[in-house]
């Protein structure tokens, strides 16, 4: 439907190449996940054919014939609706797509008229997700484990709390993933969630702890006969859970006691920090449970290393700090 859209608004008679056209082009030769791709649509759609003109001859926008100068304009454009960090997004996707007509179509000729440069660039305060100390956690659990709640977007979070996954790739746990036996969760290297670069397909293995295992066990009780572990029949747009409802869930607990302190995804940081400081574990241990893969790929050659042993040990530990802390697996 994106693409239909786009390729109907550059039905034109141009001598070259249209806008347009090279809009198709990208959005089906890029190497992206698909929902970058369809990101990309909708700004090439909001903003990008809308300012150029979608029958625009790509001529016009080369370098040596003012393209530098249009990108400019329109990027002050964004800025002056107060979203810079937008602006610094559709610029990727015009220099994107500009790289292509270059370099690999033969569609334009000279310097990308959307290169970056540090006068191109806005500058934006990125914010950590909030999230709780470890010393406030006592107090989380007793808040959770008193909250009248959904049984399964609780459990879901108190998986969330023992793993420490995004939210994304929790709601979309699949039975078939899971192997009681070896105790391990393997979650494929395209699931949402587990910010893969495009073509890297690495699986992320979670080791499963008892705990897990008996939370686990009592949904599957009166959930097993679905494919993903958190189905849910109020959700109509979703074949599972929404990943919203954590944070929800959170907003909500303790009369919104948590309300723009935490995030399921902040108690990303809350394990690091304790895993490091608390449990005297390795950065590379808790990394690799995080699920980063930042290894350059010479050293990634070289380094095959997965800590699955001390992942379990960690995760193990972790779980003996939640437990003292006062959570349940009922």
């Amino acid at each position: 439907e994106q693409w239909r859209l786009i390729k109907a608004g550059g039905a034109g008679t141009k001598a070259g190449h249209t806008l347009s056209e090279l809009a198709m082009e990208f959005l089906q030769l890029a190497q992206i996940k698909e929902v970058t791709r369809r990101d990309y649509a909708n700004k090439i759609k909001a903003d990008i054919l809308p300012f150029f003109g979608a029958e625009t001859d790509l001529k016009s926008l080369e370098w040596d014939n003012g393209g530098r100068e249009q990108v400019m304009r329109l990027k002050k454009l964004i800025d002056a609706r107060g979203s810079k960090e937008h602006a610094n997004r559709v610029l990727i996707v015009l220099r994107g797509m500009f790289g292509l007509a270059i370099n690999d179509l033969r569609w334009m000729r000279g310097e990308n008229p959307a290169l970056s440069s540090r006068f191109m660039r806005n500058r934006v305060e990125t914010k950590g997700h909030p999230t709780i100390a470890f010393d406030e956690l006592p107090e989380f659990i007793a808040t959770l484990e008193e909250f009248d709640s959904s049984s399964l977007v609780k459990s879901a979070l108190k998986l969330t709390l023992m793993t420490f996954v995004r939210a994304a790739t929790m709601a979309q746990m699949q039975w078939d993933q899971l192997d009681f036996e070896e105790k391990l969760w393997t979650i494929p290297g395209d699931a949402p969630g587990l910010k893969r670069v495009a073509g890297n397909t690495e699986e992320h293995i979670v080791p499963l702890t008892d705990g897990m295992i008996q939370l686990l066990t009592t949904i599957r009780s009166y959930n097993g006969d679905y494919k993903y572990v958190f189905h849910t029949r109020r959700q109509k747009k979703l074949p599972h859970m929404n990943p919203s409802s954590l944070n929800l869930m959170i907003k909500r607990m303790g009369d919104e006691r948590y309300a723009g302190t935490c995030t399921a995804h902040g108690l990303r940081a809350l394990v690091t920090t304790s895993g490091l400081e608390r449990l005297g574990f390795p950065y590379e241990v808790i990394d690799a449970l995080l699920g980063h893969t930042g290894k350059d790929k010479v050293r990634k050659a070289y380094d095959r290393t997965t800590w699955l042993t001390q992942r379990r040990e960690f995760l193990e530990a972790w779980e003996g700090e939640l437990v003292k802390c006062g959570l349940r697996f009922d």
